[in-house]
């Protein structure tokens, strides 16, 4: 008997949408769920093309609170997480199912996405090989390159970090923290060489030219991410992409060590300035 072929489905963030029209948008040819933070709460679904589209509508906000409910009603042997601006290449499911039929071991595998205007400021690392991620990696991870075994995930009770994401205490980080707590509860992540979409880099809503917030924000990530240890990893995120930022070494380091102290505060950035 013929082994089922694996389900792939889309697991996507979005805000404020009143019926199903990002499937023809994002090119989405599979199953999809979408969590939608609006005003109000409703349920909805769709068939389409012997798909299956569903929409979980909250008024709760937060970007990492989104990508939760999509895990908590997700239903696919492999999901997919993408942000609303996403365009999937027509043989994005081909590609998923056949990277991980390649890795059997694999429960987490991180794709490429290519830059729809073409911005090398803001675009993702590139992967070039099949690499195993290990704790001390460097990945360029980002949600929406991410696609996992949902079983693995499960089992493993893996959520993303309420206080860092988009609309949240922390507006960032919380795609790396997501695949750390992956990695230190024993699941196997690898990058793969494959794009599986386009993505337009010049619609992010965390990206700040790496001023102030941004480093205080990675202050904040490092502390939640390493503990006691954080002071070993500043220098790292002092050095990575200081030639884009328009702020000298102190003022890098100044704001990473707020974002430390603020973390250890519970301060957001802007109570952080209040208080100071």
């Amino acid at each position: 008997m013929p082994e089922k072929k694996l389900s792939v489905e889309v697991l996507c963030a979005t805000m404020f949408q009143k019926d199903f029209s990002k499937i023809e948008e994002m090119n989405i040819k599979t199953d999809v769920f979408f969590a939608n933070q609006s005003s109000e709460h409703f349920y909805a679904e769709k068939e389409f093309n012997g798909y299956l589209a569903r929409m979980v509508t909250t008024n709760q906000r937060g970007l990492s609170k989104n990508r939760n409910t999509a895990l908590i009603y997700a239903k696919g042997d492999i999901c997919v997480i993408a942000d609303d601006d996403v365009e999937y290449f027509d043989d994005y499911e081909q590609k998923i199912v056949s990277a991980f039929e390649a890795l059997p071991d694999a429960d987490i595998i991180m794709f490429n996405l290519s830059s729809k205007n073409g911005n090398s400021e803001r675009a993702m690392k590139e992967y070039s090989k099949i690499k195993k991620v290990g704790k001390l990696s460097r990945c360029g991870t980002a949600s929406y390159r991410i696609a996992f075994k949902l079983s693995s995930v499960q089992k493993a009770n893996i959520w993303f970090s309420p206080i860092f994401s988009t609309g949240s205490k922390y507006y960032c980080g919380e795609d790396a923290m997501w695949i750390n707590d992956a990695i230190k509860k024993g699941l196997k992540v690898y990058t793969y060489p494959e794009y599986i979409a386009s993505i337009d880099y010049g619609n992010s809503t965390w990206y700040d030219g790496l001023l102030e917030k941004h480093y205080f924000t990675k202050g904040a990530y490092i502390k939640a991410l390493y503990g006691k240890l954080c002071i070993c990893y500043i220098p790292y995120y002092l050095i990575r992409a200081s030639k884009r930022s328009k702020l000298s070494f102190t003022e890098r380091l100044k704001w990473i060590l707020n974002g430390v102290k603020a973390y250890n505060a519970d301060l957001s950035y802007d109570e952080f300035i209040d208080k100071n």
